[in-house]
């Protein structure tokens, strides 16, 4: 389909999951939604991919995506481990072949995948990815705006998310300058910044091997150990709680500090400054000033980017040379010659 062929302004050059659109009928939660659109299109490409390749497709950990598996079996949408059709739980394309797949034959976004060392959470690139790719006019694509314009509640029926993750998203977009909202519009930026750019991941050689067809996406059965997904969870990864709710970073004897607000702005102030994101480690480092400050001002912010400010300052210890096998043996020799003398 020669929809397929034009590249986006935005996501030429990233991984994408083409996630289907779903409708009114649909019982599957965002997780579920991603994973069976990309098991689908796997299928419509005689893939089968294995549960890393799936993670590694959507960006949501392995034992989210073992989890999804089992419960859209439970939801007849998967058969035999393969995705089954569900015509009646998405929208088709008008016109569409019918010697095409049927996963080629649904209406469908496309979704940007996070790095495993992204700060971005799996409702954040969601929330992104659609906005983008509905406001993008492109010759085979009219852009598109909701009836009633944009909106967290319309959001959260597309996306298959609970209306409150949405929000939280939209806030974090926000706070790393991805989303400026207005009484009249939604506002993205044209292109990510050079310093976002590894928030997402990027196709590289190795996924290119269909690109005489125009499908970009790799062989996932055969992808190389470094485009596999860590050995462990995700620590900060939202997809380890309950679908739609985010983890708990407020006790409460700290129900003044709004810890989201924090962890966001630390993970904003660390990625603009080509920092490792290791906001754990800086907010724990001023954990007791920020509790005395609370959000309900700016102060606290003062005090993150001080903080930030000080992993700045650290000197940077440049990497030590190689040492040859030579150069080994001929210390290990002196070595023991010294202690022979002694």
């Amino acid at each position: 389909m020669s929809q397929e062929r034009e590249k986006h302004p935005v996501f030429d050059g990233f991984v994408t999951n083409w996630v289907f659109n779903p409708t009114k009928n649909n019982i599957l939660d965002h997780y579920e939604l991603q994973v069976y659109s990309a098991l689908a299109h796997a299928q419509g490409r005689g893939q089968k991919p294995s549960i890393l390749a799936l993670a590694w497709r959507t960006g949501i950990n392995r034992d989210t995506v073992s989890r999804r598996l089992a419960s859209l079996e439970s939801k007849q949408f998967l058969a035999q481990g393969g995705a089954v059709p569900r015509p009646d739980a998405f929208f088709e394309i008008k016109n569409a072949p019918k010697s095409e797949h049927w996963s080629r034959r649904l209406r469908f976004w496309k979704c940007l995948v996070r790095s495993e060392s992204s700060p971005v959470k799996v409702s954040d690139q969601a929330v992104l990815s659609y906005l983008w790719w509905s406001k993008t006019e492109l010759p085979k694509k009219k852009a598109f705006s909701p009836k009633h314009g944009w909106s967290v509640k319309y959001l959260a029926s597309v996306l298959a998310i609970k209306p409150e993750t949405v929000r939280q998203a939209c806030e974090r977009l926000e706070e790393r300058q991805l989303l400026t909202r207005t009484a009249d519009a939604w506002l993205t930026p044209s292109a990510l910044a050079p310093w976002q750019e590894n928030w997402f991941k990027r196709k590289s050689s190795v996924e290119r091997i269909n690109v005489n067809s125009g499908d970009f996406i790799p062989d996932m059965a055969k992808l190389p150990q470094k485009f596999w997904p860590g050995e462990t969870v995700w620590a900060d990864d939202e997809d380890d709680s309950p679908v739609g709710m985010l983890e708990e970073l407020a006790t409460p004897e700290d129900s003044s500090v709004e810890w989201i607000k924090v962890r966001t702005f630390c993970e904003g102030a660390l990625a603009s400054h080509g920092l490792p994101n290791d906001a754990s480690a800086v907010i724990r480092s001023v954990k007791s000033e920020v509790e005395r400050l609370g959000t309900t001002t700016d102060e606290w912010k003062r005090v993150i980017t001080e903080a930030v400010a000080k992993q700045l300052a650290k000197p940077k210890v440049p990497p030590q040379p190689a040492r040859s096998k030579t150069e080994t043996d001929e210390e290990n020799f002196l070595r023991e010659f010294e202690a022979m003398r002694a």
